[in-house]
């Protein structure tokens, strides 16, 4: 039996990748694997530009996702 008592889980920080995304080229298709908590959303919130990185640098399509934001993400829209 257990019971609780007003008590709320502790709240940790966001998992960090611990090793870089490797390089997807041209025509190639990559997916994201893996157990909960491995950093998969965190990852995927980085190359958005959801979240900033604490160290490190991470590109898209050869640009900057915090200096060319915008860009990213007109990529491919139509009359852009």
């Amino acid at each position: 039996m257990s019971s609780n008592s007003g008590s709320s889980p502790r709240r940790r920080p966001p998992p960090q990748p611990d090793r870089p995304v490797p390089d997807v080229h041209a025509g190639e298709v990559f997916g994201f694997l893996g157990p909960n908590g491995a950093g998969k959303s965190t990852t995927i919130r980085l190359l958005l530009d959801l979240i900033r990185p604490t160290g490190g640098t991470a590109t898209v399509l050869d640009l900057d996702p915090r200096a060319d934001g915008i860009r990213l993400r007109t990529r491919g829209l139509p009359g852009r």
